[in-house]
């Protein structure tokens, strides 16, 4: 198979699997610093040891109870919002801990 072709048939596998991603609004819980391309990441504590897992764009409702600390944004920037004003902006492909944003209600994912 040619270079061209390989890089062709990789791009359209990342592409479809981009879509997936981007219509599934699945969450889920689970451990570790990894963050799949495309997705934000919301760090219960610091220490990466549970993290809730965004899948899809746009806005979200934050789970009841569950106190994050940080965020990492792998590919999509996010916008953390409490009461309907925003207090927190994420840009794409960061990773630190959150300020104001702790405290949100909701939150946007920027696809």
């Amino acid at each position: 198979m040619s270079r061209v072709r390989k890089t062709i048939a990789v791009v359209v596998a990342g592409m479809a699997g981009l879509v997936v991603a981007g219509t599934s609004q699945a969450q889920a819980t689970e451990s570790g610093w990894n963050c799949e391309y495309g997705r934000v990441c919301l760090y219960i504590d610091t220490a990466a040891e549970q993290r809730w897992v965004v899948d899809g764009c746009g806005w979200h409702n934050r789970p009841s109870g569950l106190p994050f600390k940080a965020v990492k944004t792998a590919g999509n920037g996010v916008k953390f919002s409490q009461n309907g004003r925003i207090v927190e902006y994420v840009p794409p492909w960061t990773n630190r801990i959150l300020g104001a944003g702790q405290n949100f209600t909701n939150f946007e994912v920027l696809c």
